[in-house]
C-alpha cells in the first residue's frame, strides 16, 4: 500500500540511472533471476538515491546506465524512492480502477432517474393488510 501512497503523494523529479543489475539468488526451487536499477536524484541540493527491483519486460531495458529518468520520492523523507518506470501495473491499475468507478456512477446516475420517473405517482388506496369496514 506504501506504494499507492508514494505514487499519489509523492514527488516526481528526475533523477539518473546510475546502474543496471542482475541478481540472482538460489533457492530449493532452483534459482531466480531479479532485475533492479540503482538510481540517484537532487532534492534541495542534496543527492539521495535507492534501488529497486523491475520486470524484466518491463521497464529495465527502457533506459541505459547514465539516462535522465523519472523518480517519485516521499517528500517527508527523500531516502523513500522509486524511478517512475517501476510503476506501470499501479499506474495503469489506478487508471483501470477510476474508468471502472466512473462508469459505475455514470451508469448509477440515469438509472436512478430512470427508476424514480417509471414508478410514477403512488396509489392513493393502497393494498395494505388493514381491516376494511363495509
Amino acid at each position: 500500500m506504501w506504494i499507492v501512497a508514494l505514487l499519489t503523494k509523492g514527488i516526481r523529479t528526475q533523477g539518473v540511472l546510475v546502474e543496471k543489475l542482475v541478481e540472482t539468488s538460489r533457492s530449493r526451487r532452483g534459482n531466480s533471476k531479479s532485475w533492479h536499477w540503482v538510481h540517484s536524484f537532487e532534492v534541495d541540493g542534496k543527492t539521495y538515491g535507492g534501488k529497486h527491483m523491475l520486470d524484466m519486460g518491463r521497464g529495465y531495458d527502457s533506459a541505459d546506465e547514465g539516462d535522465v529518468i523519472d523518480v517519485v520520492y516521499d517528500p517527508r523523507d527523500p531516502n523513500v524512492s522509486r524511478s517512475y518506470q517501476a510503476f506501470p501495473i499501479v499506474r495503469y491499475s489506478l487508471l483501470i480502477l477510476f474508468i471502472f468507478a466512473m462508469t459505475g456512477l455514470l451508469a448509477f446516475v440515469p438509472m436512478r432517474i430512470l427508476l424514480r420517473q417509471s414508478a410514477g405517482p403512488k396509489d392513493e388506496f393502497p393494498m395494505g393488510n388493514e381491516a376494511h369496514s363495509f
